[in-house]
C-alpha cells in the first residue's frame, strides 16, 4: 500500500505531518478540482483509491454520498 498525502493545506504543514507518520509522498496546496483529477489519473494508472478526511464544503459534489 502507497499512501500519497493530497492536501489544500500548505506546504509546510503537509510536509510536517506527513513526516510523523512517516509519509514521503506529498502534494499540498491542491484545490479541489486538481484533487478530482489527480484520484482519477491515480485510478487510470491501476491504483485502488480511497480517501480520508475533507469537509463537504471543500469536497467536490461528484465525489459525495447522497444524505
Amino acid at each position: 500500500m502507497r499512501i500519497v498525502v493530497l492536501t489544500g493545506d500548505n506546504a509546510a504543514t503537509a510536509k510536517a505531518v506527513a513526516s510523523q507518520l512517516g509519509l514521503d509522498e506529498v502534494e499540498a496546496e491542491v484545490l479541489p478540482e486538481a484533487k478530482y483529477k489527480k484520484v482519477q489519473a491515480l485510478q487510470q494508472q491501476g491504483r485502488i483509491v480511497a480517501m480520508a478526511g475533507g469537509t463537504a464544503s471543500t469536497t467536490p459534489r461528484r465525489w459525495r454520498r447522497p444524505m
